[in-house]
């Protein structure tokens, strides 16, 4: 690899600036939003959960929670755009979604009208020159991310808006508040599966390898 392709291959973005008061703002749009989620008992089905960044990093999170006791909830604007966030990982490598990664999980819609008026819009052209890049909303390693979530939380600003990571042009928004459950209205659940099909992703009517219990050959 030459020095050239070696500066292309590193990363470059890094995490918020010390100034961020001029961050690009924009609306939420008051229509539906939408969730995929586990679905859980209650009346909301698990749906208004606010996550915090773990005690243990190598546990999972997400790319823009908060430190505890604040946490955050994230929705699409549209069915896919929060489908996808679930088994992206499948189909960007053209591969079908196993069916039993989908047991259990739905896409609830809520009414915008729930979400803020306003977020810190990161897919802005103008937050360029705050030093965000498309990074932020791919790469792998969510601590960068999440310093800038708690950037713009600490000056109170309640969202943010972003591009999700397999939805190219997509939108999402990532919504703050008290860490945990959050019990609140929604208009309906619909199976992650139903909407998968919707969209014409291929589902294996198989089990995810994780799931499957490997044999040793010297016990045949």
């Amino acid at each position: 690899m030459t020095p050239a392709d070696e500066r292309r291959s590193e990363p470059v973005q890094v995490g918020p600036p010390a100034e961020l008061r001029r961050a690009p703002k924009g609306a939420i749009t008051p229509t539906a939003w939408f969730r995929e989620h586990q679905r859980r008992p209650g009346n909301d089905g698990g749906c208004w959960y606010f996550a915090s960044v773990p005690p243990d990093p190598a546990m999972e999170s997400g790319r823009f929670d908060l430190p505890a006791p604040e946490g955050t909830c994230y929705f699409g604007a549209t069915p896919a755009t929060a489908a996808f966030e679930r088994v992206g990982r499948f189909t960007a490598k053209h591969r079908p979604v196993p069916a039993d990664f989908l047991v259990g999980r739905v896409v609830t819609e809520i009414d915008g009208r729930l979400l803020p008026r306003h977020a810190i819009n990161l897919a802005s052209r103008r937050a360029a020159v705050l030093g965000v890049t498309g990074e932020l909303f791919t790469m792998s390693d969510y601590t960068i991310p999440q310093q800038w979530a708690h950037a713009i939380r600490q000056l109170g600003h309640d969202a943010l808006k972003y591009t999700p990571r397999f939805t190219p042009g997509g939108h999402a928004v990532a919504y703050f508040g008290q860490a945990g459950p959050r019990p609140a209205p929604v208009v309906g659940h619909t199976s992650l599966r139903q909407i998968l099909q919707q969209t014409g992703v291929r589902i294996a009517e198989l089990p995810a390898s994780a799931s499957l219990t490997m044999a040793d050959p010297d016990d045949q």
